[in-house]
């Protein structure tokens, strides 16, 4: 575990420069799911799905791969 900590500190002094996908939940997380990704990483695209809560690839799976595919072709 010490070396577990020891890793995640050194990580956390790098931000992430990769795109970030970041979902949400309107019913759970919202927004906050990419404000929270903002803060280790440069370019967060951030999505809320309505009606949807903590899980939404199973609450709206075709949402959820629409955006993700969307998200992949334009980072490519």
């Amino acid at each position: 575990m010490d070396e577990t900590i020891a890793q995640n500190e050194r990580r956390s002094r790098t931000r992430l420069t990769l795109p970030v996908l970041a979902l949400g939940g309107a019913l759970w997380s919202g927004p906050n799911t990419a404000q929270t990704m903002r803060l280790a990483a440069d370019d967060v695209t951030g999505f809320v799905l309505d009606d949807c809560g903590h899980y939404p690839a199973e609450e709206q799976p075709a949402r959820f791969v629409e955006i993700l595919e969307d998200f992949l072709e334009a980072n490519r």
